[in-house]
This record gives C-alpha cells, structure tokens and sequence, in this order.
C-alpha cells in the first residue's frame, strides 16, 4: 500500500474514484445497439473504465463521443455486412453510466458478458474489441464460459483485438490506508492492487488457450501511459504465447490528468490507424 500522502493535496486514485462515480440519467434506458444479433457476423465493442454509452458533455462544454461510434467507420470500411453491437455494462439492450464500468473483472464482469458468448459456430462470428477494461473483461470473460462452449473457438471467434488493457496500475495511483478510510478507491483499483499478479496471470493463460484454439489475438498499447503500466515482463509473456503485440506511437501531453490522458489513447488517430491496419487484416 502507498505511503500517507501530503495534506492538501487530492490523492489521483480519489479524483478516480470521482470522476467513475457518476451516473446518467440514461443509464437502464433502452439501447437496441448492445444486444447481440443471433445470426451473422459481429464486432461487440467494449469500452474503458468511467466511460458512458451515450455522447455526453463533460463539465467544461466538451463532448464526450462513445468509442463505438469513434471506430465505427473502421469496422464498417473493413467489413461492410457486419454487425456491430456495443457491449453494456448493466445488461444488453440497456445504456450504462461510468459508475456501472467500476466492476470486478471475476463475479459481476463475468455475469455481464455472458449475454455476449457465442452460441453457434454455424450462425454466430463474433470479434472481440475492447479497449482498457473492456480489453480485460473480453477475453476473462470468453475464457470463464462452460466447457462445453463452441469449439473450436476459431469457429465462433474469429479473432480478439485489444487496446491498452488495463491489468496494471502506476504507483501514482497506489490507494493508502486513508484512500480507504474515506472510501474513495474504486472497486477495479481495488482488485488490481489485491489480485493483479493473478489477474495477469490469467489474462495471459486466457490468450494463450485462445490462440490454441485458433484464434487470432492482437494487443495494442502506449507504452508510456501514466494510468496503466506495461512492466517487459509481462510484455514478453504475451508475445511468447503467440499474441501480435505492437506499441503506439503517441506523444505524452503534460499536464493532463494521467486517467483522463489514458482515456484519449482511444480515440488517438495513431491509435485508430493502427485498429484500422488490425481490421483490414481479418
């Protein structure tokens, strides 16, 4: 656990903690988008931590755009028939808030996905594409189905593209013992601080069976993001069980808020580029 920081100074897993809890009045309203076609092929897309289903404002006039409708376009260009369903937080078919993305990747992240297994490999194609929390809860959540799932998995999921997945948090953002006094440490900050060593074990087993089961898996990340942290280790760990791993190339941006900074890996043209190339390829 971090050490007792200055007085004065707002500790980053609290102003964290409240940018992720707030809610939206749509949240539980009707989202048609996040339910899963029964037939055909299908990208499900799932966003970050703190993020909304809905274009929002932002308390200083700015708008905040779903990474749905941001990638979209690429998904369209690269595969013109498919579907494209969002992945919802609370429960297909409804919208979420950044408060209902604040769930532990076991138990509850695995009740929310389970909407989004594949049922048939002879109706159902299904691409997974998720970025931070959703990079996480994707493929844990795939790899969590009954054995008695549809196998080969190729047959059902052609391919994993993940981006920036958050298995790791920076010092910075290390809760202390008063963080918990005031309760202000979000449940996700939580589990990677308590289980994260397992976690990262598992998300990387969980690649590894999938790629042995014919699946193409592709992981993306900035290497220099403040939020999350890509130890070598674990780098090399991914790529040594077959993943395509590759870098981005993004400048830092001083100043800004390393979440919020984190958040805009997402929507960075170097980063669509580079899931635009990944795209192309399936």
């Amino acid at each position: 656990m971090a050490e007792r920081r200055s007085r004065g100074h707002i500790p980053l897993i609290r102003l964290l903690y409240r940018l992720i809890s707030r809610d939206t009045r749509h949240s539980g309203e009707d989202w048609p988008r996040s339910v899963l076609p029964l037939l055909g092929h299908t990208y499900v897309v799932a966003d970050g931590l703190g993020t909304y289903s809905h274009q929002t404002l932002t308390p200083t006039g700015g708008q905040l755009v779903p990474w749905l409708e941001i990638i979209e376009p690429l998904i369209q260009q690269a595969d013109p028939a498919a579907n494209i369903c969002g992945f919802s937080y609370t429960s297909p078919g409804k919208h979420y808030g950044p408060v209902s993305t604040d769930v532990p990747l076991r138990g509850r992240g695995q009740v929310v996905f389970r909407p989004y297994a594949p049922t048939s490999a002879t109706t159902q194609h299904i691409i997974y594409v998720g970025f931070s929390r959703g990079a996480v809860l994707l493929p844990l959540g795939l790899c969590a189905m009954p054995a008695g799932r549809v196998e080969p998995l190729a047959d059902s999921v052609p391919a994993i593209v993940l981006i920036q997945p958050a298995v790791e948090l920076q010092a910075a953002y290390l809760p202390t013992t008063e963080d918990y006094t005031v309760a202000q440490v979000p449940a996700s900050a939580n589990e990677l601080l308590i289980d994260g060593a397992l976690l990262r074990a598992e998300f990387t087993d969980c690649l590894g069976g999938a790629i042995a089961g014919g699946v193409k898996v592709f992981v993306r990340y900035w290497p220099h993001d403040r939020f999350l942290a890509y130890p070598d280790d674990f780098i090399e760990r991914l790529r040594a069980t077959g993943v395509d791993v590759d870098t981005i190339d993004i400048p830092p941006t001083p100043g800004v808020n390393p979440f919020i900074e984190h958040a805009r890996v997402s929507e960075n043209p170097a980063t669509l580029q580079q899931l635009q190339s990944i795209l192309q390829q399936l």
